[in-house]
């Protein structure tokens, strides 16, 4: 059924989530962290994975070798990827991808459409 299919998956992301390991980075990062908390979410970050759930980049910064960017979108957890709040997380990414990029390289990008 559609219940047990996703509380399968739901328990497979949790038990994956557990056993990542990040490795370090080496440049800078951005987090795009939720707007709303999501108590839930938070506890089991707090609890089950050690992550100090006060500090805003939630453990990144002991993997970048330079800095952190916290970009909040709206929604929470569960929501920021859904209508409306993914068009501000969308929109918010493409920003920060094209300053990632060589201008020339955005140029020809923007000139085709936004297809490489």
């Amino acid at each position: 059924s559609w219940l047990r299919r996703s509380l399968a998956g739901y328990r497979a992301r949790r038990e994956a989530l557990k056993r990542y390991r990040p490795a370090s980075y080496p440049g800078s990062l951005v987090l795009f962290r939720a707007s709303e908390a999501d108590e839930e979410f938070l506890r089991m970050l707090k609890t089950e994975l050690g992550i100090d759930i006060r500090d805003p980049r939630l453990g990144w910064g002991a993997f970048a070798t330079a800095t952190v960017t916290v970009e909040e979108v709206p929604g929470n957890h569960s929501t920021l990827c859904s209508e409306p709040n993914v068009y501000t997380l969308a929109t918010s990414l493409r920003s920060w991808i094209e300053q990632s990029l060589p201008r020339e390289e955005v140029r020809s990008n923007a000139s085709s459409g936004g297809h490489p």
